[in-house]
């Protein structure tokens, strides 16, 4: 029934208390085919109602190691 509802194999899993890797088994078993999980890129992450990421207070990105520049002089 879940899958009748749309339900992807981990969500499926999360709902019974089991690994995925059983619900996959079923799958194959019962000859269904997995519904794929929900996109999650920013549309996706509204659309499928979850809150929009946060930083950790504070965080900070590490900055990028500076490029040494290219030489532009040739040998004599």
């Amino acid at each position: 029934s879940l899958h009748a509802q749309g339900l992807c194999v981990t969500a499926i899993a999360a709902e019974l208390g089991v690994h995925p890797q059983r619900v996959r088994d079923d799958h194959a078993v019962l000859r269904l085919a997995p519904h794929k999980p929900p996109e999650r890129g920013k549309a996706g992450a509204v659309a499928a109602g979850d809150p929009p990421p946060r930083a950790a207070a504070g965080a900070t990105k590490p900055a990028a190691p500076a490029k040494p520049a290219p030489a532009t002089e040739k040998a004599a």
